[in-house]
């Protein structure tokens, strides 16, 4: 967010995946809801979307240097 006027950051994951959204949630994003992704390997599959914005990513980041 330092280098750009982006908003808000979307992230999904796989739903077979836990370390992927380990990660995604370290990072500080919030959930947003299920959905589906088209893979070209699998198909259509089921994810989980997230969400960061501006503000948010503000606040950690200061609740972290404080």
């Amino acid at each position: 967010f330092q280098k750009t006027s982006i908003q808000v950051l979307h992230a999904s994951t796989r739903v077979i995946n836990p370390a992927s959204r380990r990660v995604i949630h370290k990072c500080g994003f919030q959930y947003a809801g299920q959905g589906m992704l088209n893979s070209i390997v699998a198909g259509q599959v089921p994810v989980e979307r997230y969400r960061l914005d501006r503000k948010t990513w503000t606040s950690l980041r200061n609740w972290v240097h404080f």
